[in-house]
């Protein structure tokens, strides 16, 4: 499960992209891992992990208001659901979402729309 925008960050730094830790909660509820989130101390080598992996690399530019960069053809996507926050994400993040993944809608909540992310 990934919920858009979204980040990474711990207890000693700013993180980097969305900081809404209420998705720690959320995944108490439904259950499923996160990718993403938020620790007491992250260990060295960890952003730059994130940022390198294809699709997610991009997801979390665009959450930090960074542009997105060309992507290698990811061999998987690591999550079967995604959240999309209309009213938080940028149009640039919106529509990155829409083009890169193959998406079918399953539900909407006010500002958030679930999808279920096809393509393992």
């Amino acid at each position: 499960m990934i919920e858009v925008p979204f980040g990474i960050g711990d207890g000693l730094s700013i993180g980097i992209g969305a900081q809404n830790r209420r998705i720690l909660y959320y995944a108490t509820i439904h259950g499923h891992p996160l990718v993403g989130g938020f620790i007491g101390r992250m260990p060295p080598g960890v952003a730059q992990a994130y940022e390198t992996m294809p699709i997610v690399g991009n997801l979390l530019r665009l959450s930090s208001g960074q542009p997105a960069v060309d992507d290698e053809v990811a061999p998987a996507v690591p999550f079967r659901y995604l959240v999309l926050d209309t009213k938080a994400a940028s149009p640039e993040l919106i529509a990155y979402v829409h083009n890169a993944l193959d998406l079918d809608l399953i539900d909407t909540d006010g500002d958030r729309e679930l999808y279920g992310v096809q393509g393992e």
